[in-house]
């Protein structure tokens, strides 16, 4: 399928040529956008013409809380009558000298046509067409930040969600349902230790229509010191990456898409990669033991359903900047 758009957009504000969000207690704008869009290639060649209206608005109030709101509706054609809101209202903490963090909350409605993918397509292997109705998304969020730490919760609800099925073909869940979702994002400094965590619990409340797995976790350690009087600087680190058993999609190469599957789970192995990085100057020299795991004789390890991530390997990099 060949895709061609031509965008243009025209936007208007109360800022001034050389202002900045901090000097404008009281922020706002609106604009219009057009988009001419071309399908073509195993479809007949199809053509969209839209208009969307934007706007939105930022409004700072007694130094410490903060409201934001931004929409946008479509005109014409396809994505006609599509519209997406969003408003967040935050806290600061603390005072002009010491930051004490922010607590947000968000706020996300929104309605879309289908991507035209799963409403037409034709092809040697894969041919359809359908009518599905808009998907609808209604999405909270509350979370607080802290120099690198965060922390909160999302919640989503889907209506007429779109996807591939076992079959790598499209269908629409005629339904409600909702994916709940924790998060924990932490970037510690000791001294010379740095320590990068990363931890998510998700749940939906239809896995016919959604597989994800309950929980992931990223870290990544990280030793920095010089040598040499300062003439370089080690780096030897290590990353761990886990997710829990699920059904992860399976890859359909003839659509170039994921679509669901119920025969294989993924998940529930660490994978771990060791590093050592050195830095002289301008150049940096990187290497790299990946998938440490492996060598255990665990070989469970997979991206995607029959698609295995690499095995055990040593690998190595250069980079070097040059100036005149």
């Amino acid at each position: 399928v060949n895709y061609y758009k031509i965008e243009n957009q025209l936007t208007w504000s109360n800022l001034e040529y050389d202002d900045t969000l901090l000097h404008r207690p009281l922020y706002f704008y609106f604009g219009a956008r057009h988009r001419y869009i071309e399908l073509a290639g195993y479809m007949p060649t199809t053509i969209f013409r839209q208009w969307t209206a934007t706007g939105g608005m930022r409004w700072t109030f007694s130094n410490y809380y903060h409201l934001a709101i931004n929409a946008n509706y479509v005109f014409g054609d396809y994505n006609g009558n599509d519209y997406h809101g969003k408003a967040t209202i935050g806290r600061w903490f603390g005072n002009d000298t010491v930051n004490k963090g922010e607590l947000a909350i968000i706020a996300e409605i929104s309605r879309q046509a289908p991507g035209y993918f799963f409403q037409e397509y034709y092809a040697n292997n894969f041919t359809w067409k359908n009518n599905f109705a808009k998907t609808e998304y209604l999405m909270g969020e509350i979370v607080y930040r802290w120099r690198n730490f965060n922390i909160g919760g999302t919640y989503l609800q889907v209506k007429n969600y779109v996807a591939l099925d076992l079959d790598a073909k499209p269908f629409q869940v005629n339904s409600t349902f909702n994916i709940l979702r924790a998060f924990l994002y932490k970037d510690f400094k000791i001294g010379k230790f740095d320590l990068i965590g990363k931890l998510i619990y998700q749940n939906a409340s239809n896995t016919d229509a959604i597989k994800l797995p309950d929980l992931l976790t990223y870290f990544s350690f990280i030793f920095t010191t010089p040598i040499f009087g300062g003439a370089a600087t080690i780096q030897p680190g290590m990353d761990i990456f886990y997710c829990t058993n699920y059904y992860a999609d399976a890859y359909m190469p003839a659509l170039r898409s994921f679509h669901l599957q119920g025969e294989k789970q993924i998940g529930n192995y660490p994978f771990v990669d060791l590093f050592f990085m050195v830095r002289i100057k301008r150049a940096k020299l990187l290497l790299k033991y990946q998938n440490l795991s492996g060598l255990f004789g665990n070989y469970t390890y997979y991206t995607e359903p029959h698609y295995p991530m690499n095995d055990p390997s040593f690998k190595f990099g250069v980079s070097w900047k040059f100036f005149d």
